[in-house]
C-alpha cells in the first residue's frame, strides 16, 4: 500500500493550486523514495514471504510452520499462505531485479543522462563511485540468509552454517572492495560483520546438533580442510610459473595477477618484477581525477 501511495500522491501533487505554489512532487524523487522505503523493508519482506515455507517436522511425522506450530503443512491454510508468500517474494524479486538494472545503466546515465540518477540515489549515495553497485550485495545478503532456514529447517547446525558461508562470503567482498566513502565506516561495517559470524560459530558450538547435522559438518569440514590444501598449492604452482614466465618470457609490463588488477597509465608496479629489477616498491602516487 505504501509503495502505490507514494506514485498516487505524486500524481496528485501536480493539481494547479499545489503546482502554482510549486508544491509539485518531482518524479524522479519520487521513485528514489519509493526505491529507499522498498530497500529498508526489502529483508523483512523476503524474511515474511519464507515463512510459510519453513516446516519442521513432529515426533509423529507431521510438519508445521517453524513460527506458526499451531499451522500444519499441506493444510488449506497453508495453501494459502503460501500463496501470499510468493507475492510479497515476487514484489522483493521485482525490486532487485530492478535495482540491478538500474546499476547496470548507472555509468551510462552519468555521462547521457545524469537526471536519471536521482531516481537510484538511494542504491548509490553511500559508496564510492568504483563501487556503485555494492548496495546490491547488501540486498542479496539479507535475502541469502533467510535461505538457509527455509533449506534446513529441522537441521539446525547446517541451518546455522550455511549463514555462516554467506556472512563470511560478504566479509571478503567487503574488505577486497571497501566500498564505504568514509574509511571509518568500512572499520565499523567489517568489525560488526565479523561480530556476528563470531556469535554464529558460538551458536553452532552451543547447538545439540542431529546426526544429519554431524554428516554434514563433516563432509564439509572435511571439503573445506582439502580446500585449503588446494589454495596454497595453487598459490605455490602460481608463483613457480610467473617466476619462470618473468625469468625467460617476461618483459617491462607485469601480469595482472602482480598487482590484482591493471594498473593505470604511469602507476609503479609493485609486485615481483620490482624485486628482480633490482628496485625496492614504491606507493603508487596520488593521481587527480579529472571532473567530466
Amino acid at each position: 500500500g505504501v509503495t502505490l501511495g507514494y506514485p498516487v500522491l505524486g500524481f496528485l501533487s501536480h493539481a494547479p493550486p499545489l503546482k502554482q505554489r510549486r508544491l509539485s512532487w518531482v518524479p524522479y524523487k519520487t521513485v528514489c523514495i519509493m526505491g529507499q522505503f522498498l530497500k529498508s523493508v526489502f529483508t523483512t519482506m523476503c524474511n515474511m514471504g519464507m515463512v510459510p515455507f519453513m516446516c519442521f517436522g513432529h515426533p509423529n511425522g507431521r510438519l508445521s510452520i517453524l513460527k506458526y506450530p499451531n499451522i500444519f503443512c499441506s493444510s488449506h491454510t497453508h495453501g494459502w499462505m503460501q500463496f501470499g508468500g510468493v507475492l510479497v517474494l515476487l514484489l522483493g524479486l521485482s525490486y532487485f531485479v530492478l535495482c540491478v538494472w538500474a546499476c547496470w545503466h548507472a555509468p551510462i546515465w552519468s555521462l547521457t543522462a545524469r537526471h536519471h540518477l536521482r531516481s537510484m540515489w538511494f542504491i548509490i549515495n553511500n559508496y564510492t563511485p568504483s563501487t556503485w553497485w555494492f548496495g546490491l550485495v547488501y540486498l542479496l545478503r539479507g535475502t541469502l540468509l533467510s535461505v538457509p532456514s527455509v533449506v534446513a529447517t529441522n537441521e539446525t547446525g547446517i541451518n546455522l552454517i550455511l549463514m555462516l558461508l554467506v556472512m563470511l562470503v560478504s566479509l571478503l567482498l567487503q574488505l577486497y572492495f571497501l566500498p564505504w566513502k568514509a574509511p571509518f565506516l568500512n572499520l565499523v561495517d567489517s568489525t560488526s560483520t565479523w561480530l556476528f559470524v563470531l556469535l554464529l560459530a558460538i551458536s553452532l558450538y552451543l547447538e545439540p546438533a542431529d546426526t544429519a547435522s554431524v554428516d554434514f559438518l563433516g563432509v564439509f569440514g572435511v571439503g573445506v580442510y582439502y580446500l585449503s590444501l588446494a589454495v596454497v598449492a595453487c598459490v605455490g604452482l602460481t608463483s613457480l610459473v610467473l617466476l619462470a614466465w618473468h625469468r625467460w618470457c617476461g618483459g617491462p609490463q607485469e601480469p595482472k595477477i602482480f598487482n590484482m588488477g591493471r594498473l593505470p597509465a604511469g602507476e609503479p608496479a609493485g609486485g615481483w618484477g620490482s624485486v628482480f629489477r633490482g628496485r625496492w616498491f614504491k606507493p603508487p602516487h596520488v593521481v587527480t581525477p579529472k571532473v567530466i
